[in-house]
Parts: structure tokens; sequence; C-alpha cells
């Protein structure tokens, strides 16, 4: 009966292991980074002006964007 207790708790806290290392985020490759940056371009060609808020009217209430 303890046996059983002991293999179902070790079973349960397992799974709850194997769940959280799957949800650690691996790391970018150096590779990966350089894809990325040259998908980006260069962010100096962008427009550097403010962005404009605009005014969202919604039913029960308004709020800026």
């Amino acid at each position: 009966m303890v046996a059983g207790w002991i293999a179902e708790t070790e079973a349960v806290e397992q799974m709850r292991l194997d769940q959280a290392i799957t949800k650690v985020p691996r790391r970018l490759t150096e590779e990966e980074i350089a894809a990325m940056a040259t998908k980006l371009g260069d962010l100096r060609n962008y427009s550097t002006a403010p962005i404009r808020r605009t005014r969202l009217v919604r039913a029960s209430s308004s709020a800026y964007v």
C-alpha cells in the first residue's frame, strides 16, 4: 500500500519536472540572431517620429491608445 503511494507520488513529481523543463526557453544560436538582425534591417531607416495617440470610443468607456 505504501509502496504504491510512493510510486504514484514519484510519477506525479516526475511529470511536473518534465513539464517544467520543457517550459524553459532555449537560447538562440548566433546564426538565428544574425538572421533576425538581417531580416530587421537597419533600424535607422525607420521614422523616429512619436506615435500619435488616437482616441478609441467604446460602448461603455473611452480610452487613449
